[in-house]
């Protein structure tokens, strides 16, 4: 597969929280555990309140189907299990904000406080992070409902992961339509 043409990005900041609640490598049934549904439940209210923030532009909260099978890697993992863990994240709250600065801020805010403890007692692993896109396909429209992609890719070399979602983002896009 060809890579496939990556635009620069918006300039937009990013908090990206991800939790193993009840990760499974196969696709759960349409409805998830009662508990489960009562906290993407409250997450979505969590959401509501932190875009009103001035430094927020959207919020999505995101439930997995499947999650892939991580055996094949099981021997890189066993020998970098000091550094890496399998990113298992079967709900992931993602948040926009206006810039990279805006996104530390959000972090210290009443609004975000709400959503990391939302998964106290409730998640096995959590994982926050402010970040910024490097490089992008499009504009990911998360108004609709739809399926949507997240890959946890690890490398030592830097320069490797964004070369390797290139290609991979040549394989979704001549595969499944991918198209941002």
């Amino acid at each position: 597969y060809t890579g496939v043409d990556l635009t620069a990005p918006t300039g937009h900041g990013y908090v990206h929280v991800a939790a193993a609640v009840r990760p499974n490598p196969v696709p759960h049934p349409l409805r998830n555990e009662p508990d489960k549904t009562w906290l993407i439940a409250r997450l979505k209210r969590s959401a509501e309140h932190l875009e009103r923030l001035d430094d927020v532009e959207r919020v999505a909260v995101f439930d997995a189907i499947a999650l892939p099978p991580v055996d094949r890697w099981r021997g890189y993992l066993r020998e970098h299990a000091d550094a890496v863990r399998p990113a298992r994240f079967d709900l992931v709250v993602l948040i926009e904000t206006t810039s990279t600065a805006a996104a530390r801020r959000v972090l210290s805010t009443t609004e975000f406080a709400a959503v990391s403890s939302a998964f106290d007692g409730v998640a096995r692993q959590t994982h926050v992070m402010a970040a910024r896109a490097a490089r992008r396909l499009g504009q990911i429209d998360t108004t609709c409902d739809g399926l949507f992609v997240s890959g946890y890719f690890v490398a030592e070399d830097p320069q490797v992961v964004p070369e390797l979602w290139r290609y991979l983002a040549g394989w979704y896009a001549a595969e499944t339509d991918l198209d941002d």
